[in-house]
């Protein structure tokens, strides 16, 4: 049996499968499904809500995918690439590295992190990876960490030591 197409569109993307021409009895395992694959929608980052930005935590990303092939159910895994601000492809490290689900993970979270950007592709998991269809890069996320204020976060006028007490009559005016 052979079934052959021309000028393949995606309306064409689904199950095929062999009948008896008397009874209209589907033969088993005799079909196939058409996959067309298309290049997917751009991906988006979110935070995992199991995870905090708050130094000391572990932060966990997502990247969202955003499939085109057809047909819609056609059960291709998405493949995931995390790249730095600079296109370098995130490499694991003692703390940041990409786990066995796909998610970009920094652990633990520190000060120094402030204004890192990731940002991800995606693409079906579908044939030779040379020649699969990328998605375009997702906005950049950048990590913005919270955490509680340190004594360098401040700079108090007039300056003291850090035993010296400043003495300040009401309505004197303190600027820090």
């Amino acid at each position: 049996l052979t079934l052959r197409f021309k000028n393949i569109a995606a309306t064409d993307a689904g199950t095929f499968k062999c009948y008896t021409q008397a009874s209209l009895v589907a033969i088993a395992d005799c079909g196939q499904l058409l996959i067309i694959i298309r290049k997917p929608n751009p991906p988006t980052v979110k935070i995992l809500p199991s995870s905090n930005v708050v130094v000391g935590s572990r932060l966990e990303l997502l990247c969202e995918t955003h499939t085109t092939s057809l047909p819609p159910n056609h059960g291709l895994a998405s493949e995931i690439w995390w790249y730095d601000q600079s296109g370098q492809t995130v490499r694991t490290s003692q703390r940041i590295g990409v786990s066995a689900q796909g998610q970009l993970v920094i652990q633990p979270l520190e000060r120094a992190d402030k204004s890192l950007k990731f940002y991800c592709i995606s693409a079906d998991n579908a044939g030779d990876i040379s020649k699969r269809l990328t998605s375009d890069q997702s906005a950049l996320y950048e990590v913005n960490p919270e955490y509680k204020p340190a004594p360098q976060d401040f700079k108090l006028t007039p300056s003291f030591q850090n035993d010296e007490t400043i003495d300040k009559v009401i309505g004197e005016r303190l600027s820090y």
